[in-house]
């Protein structure tokens, strides 16, 4: 039994077909064929069919196919038939998961949409990790240390990543903690003030090596907005990613505790006055159960210093001053 090539040959002289070892096949010589849609294009599964029925139909009666030959081109029907097959089932999958990755990211688009909106009106903290400078005058930083930092360098770096400004950043605490610390506005390589421009910041530990906390502002959010990258609050006129977010608090809650707060300074102030130190310090502990705004925390850090060392006047006259600023 001749292969298909062959019996295209011999039947139409004036067209050529060509063969490759996997089965593909393919016109190479000018004329006309019912059987190739396109001479340009590899055979398919149905042109090879249909070749090797016109090759049986053809067959010689007195050569009959070849058992060997003819079971060899119904393994290579087979195997284009399920390569073909295969390539269709890939591009379809690739296609349906696309259309799922491109949902499941709209979905969580939407979550963080709607989980920004009951911001508005809350108090919250975000990270500053950058800043405009106008080109004059200092600017001032609410720095956090994170817990095992007691002292690291603000970093300031201009638009190309230049470290224009070094400042140290000190807390009382290994713990970390709380603190600010002033940019005069200044290249310290040169002494000369620097131009305005957009600045970055970064709180580094002693070595220079890894974040030891951040920068951040504390405000009111007082807008949300929605944009290709997801949602961003707006705090103290400047707009922030949700991923900048550190912590929210609720204004309303502040009335409570100030009640609180004052409740419990009064009796620090009455204790201080009396000399009962006892007293003082159970006060003192019951307001750090909870949780307040960085400017009280730094006010009862001094009381107890004081209180340790012993100075009632110091811890009564801080606890009045307080009051006064709570009136």
């Amino acid at each position: 039994m001749s292969n298909i090539g062959d019996y295209i040959n011999e039947s139409n002289p004036g067209r050529k077909v060509s063969g490759s070892p996997d089965g593909s096949s393919k016109v190479v010589d000018e004329g006309d064929s019912k059987v190739f849609k396109d001479p340009n294009k590899s055979m398919g599964k149905d042109q090879f069919l249909t070749l090797l029925v016109a090759q049986l139909q053809h067959q010689d009666p007195l050569k009959p196919a070849d058992d060997t030959q003819f079971v060899s081109q119904l393994a290579q029907f087979s195997q284009l038939e399920f390569t073909q097959n295969s390539t269709s089932a890939i591009s379809t999958l690739a296609s349906s998961m696309q259309a799922f990755m491109e949902m499941q990211t709209l979905q969580a688009q939407s979550i963080t949409n709607a989980s920004a909106t009951p911001l508005l009106g809350k108090d919250v903290r975000v990270m500053e990790s950058s800043f405009e400078h106008k080109g004059s005058g200092s600017r001032e930083f609410n720095i956090y240390l994170g817990d095992g930092n007691r002292s690291a360098t603000v970093m300031i770096k201009d638009s190309e990543g230049n470290v224009v400004a070094e400042i140290p950043a000190e807390v009382e605490s290994n713990k970390g903690g709380e603190t600010k610390v002033t940019w005069d506005g200044k290249d310290q390589s040169t002494g000369n003030l620097v131009l305005g421009g957009k600045f970055t910041v970064e709180v580094m530990n002693a070595s220079g090596t890894a974040n030891a906390g951040y920068a951040y502002q504390d405000g009111t959010v007082t807008g949300v907005n929605f944009n290709s990258n997801g949602a961003a609050i707006t705090v103290n006129g400047i707009s922030y990613g949700l991923g900048y977010l550190v912590n929210v608090k609720d204004p309303g809650d502040y009335k409570e505790d100030i009640t609180y707060l004052k409740e419990q300074l009064q009796a620090i102030k009455t204790a201080c006055e009396d000399y009962n130190d006892t007293a003082a310090y159970a006060a003192l502990d019951k307001l750090e159960e909870k949780k307040w705004k960085s400017g009280t925390l730094e006010v009862l850090d001094k009381i107890r210093d004081a209180l340790s060392d012993n100075n009632f006047d110091e811890a009564a006259a801080l606890s009045k001053d307080m009051l006064g600023d709570l009136a």
